[in-house]
């Protein structure tokens, strides 16, 4: 018999953003000096917050996850035995937790999905200290994600083992702003970690004050000030921003606009076809692009620079999808799968496996 059977191909179908060259992966590489020592510092603690972050210590995490997803470290498999307790209480798939999961299991630890066995329980009186137990009896890490900042934190006073926050209602979301900003990194690496070359204008498309992956993505961003010349945030709700949240990124260094603020006198129309084009990056988040027609999305991307980098948070409308997916600006698709090797990094950091 002489069969030939196909075999699947290493390109994309579909167009993406320059970011997700495999040439960016490496050249990262280059940019980062190696340093491992500094991520001794997350062994056995828990990942709750971007403000714990600082611009070195972030830029050893895109070091280590490059290196993992150039092929250049292959993993020590240091978690074989070690099992990850996946906490997600919230909903009942998400794609983080397809994220972790893999992260952890490409360093050799087994997966327990915790969050349906929770959730008979979890609205108990005192859940959640019976769900941290559990977990502690049952796993070496937890990935939590909780629907409520105050279940999150009821939950985390009864951990004994290490806790990476997915998720903790509408505060934060820590990992998922590593990825954004690792994104950044490969695709403006100068820029973002050396400061060289003229700041990024960010559109941001959302509300930081409801949004746990603007909060993170924002905080995050503020550590890397001077590669930013201007957030944009294009709302015209009245308030944008929790209490105090505006001042803290002010603070930490982040210009920061609202589209009311630049061109209140224009519709929205005529804002975003002033606003637009001085993106360099669109950063939507999840719900957003549902308020607006095809045919506004079609107009907006024409408007960007040709080289725009366009983010998205999670499940994108079917006007985003017929526009953007088969794009030069879609750096989502990048963003999913780098997120694997953002985790893969944060977890042997964490674990202690480097």
């Amino acid at each position: 018999m002489n069969q030939v059977f196909p075999k699947p191909s290493f390109i994309s179908p579909r167009r993406e953003h320059l970011v997700a060259a495999p040439s960016r992966t490496v050249n990262l590489q280059t940019v980062i000096p190696e340093q491992l020592e500094i991520l001794t510092v997350l062994r056995g603690c828990h990942v709750l917050s971007a403000r714990h972050f600082d611009a070195v210590l972030m830029a050893q995490i895109f070091r280590l996850a490059a290196s993992y997803e150039s092929g250049e470290r292959q993993p020590k498999k240091n978690l074989s035995g070690r099992i990850l307790a996946s906490a997600f209480l919230d909903q009942q798939a998400s794609r983080s937790q397809l994220s972790f999961d893999s992260a952890w299991l490409r360093l050799g630890g087994s997966v327990m999905p915790f969050g349906e066995a929770f959730q008979g329980i979890r609205h108990q009186l005192g859940a959640m200290a019976d769900i941290a137990e559990l977990c502690n009896s049952h796993g070496d890490l937890v990935v939590l994600r909780t629907g409520e900042y105050r279940a999150f934190q009821e939950a985390l006073a009864h951990f004994r083992i290490p806790v990476i926050n997915a998720g903790d209602g509408v505060n934060e979301r820590p990992v998922h702003a590593l990825t954004d900003l690792y994104t950044l990194a490969k695709w403006q690496p100068e820029r973002l970690l050396l400061g060289k070359g003229a700041g990024l204008t960010v559109g941001v498309l959302g509300w930081p004050a409801s949004s746990r992956t603007l909060r993170s993505f924002l905080l995050a961003l503020s550590c890397f000030p001077t590669a930013v010349k201007q957030i944009v945030v294009m709302s015209r709700q009245a308030s944008v921003f929790a209490d105090g949240q505006r001042e803290e990124l002010t603070e930490r260094g982040l210009h920061i606009a609202l589209e009311t603020e630049l061109v209140s006198a224009m519709t929205p129309m005529a804002a975003m076809r002033t606003l637009v084009p001085t993106f360099d990056v669109v950063y939507i988040d999840e719900g957003f692009d549902s308020e607006m027609s095809r045919e506004a999305i079609q107009e907006a991307v024409g408007l960007l620079k040709s080289d725009a980098l366009v983010l998205h948070t999670g499940q994108r409308s079917d006007e985003v999808r017929a526009v953007l997916d088969d794009s030069p600006y879609n750096g989502y698709y990048h963003h999913t799968r780098a997120g694997v090797f953002v985790r893969m990094a944060v977890l042997a950091s964490v674990m202690g496996v480097l």
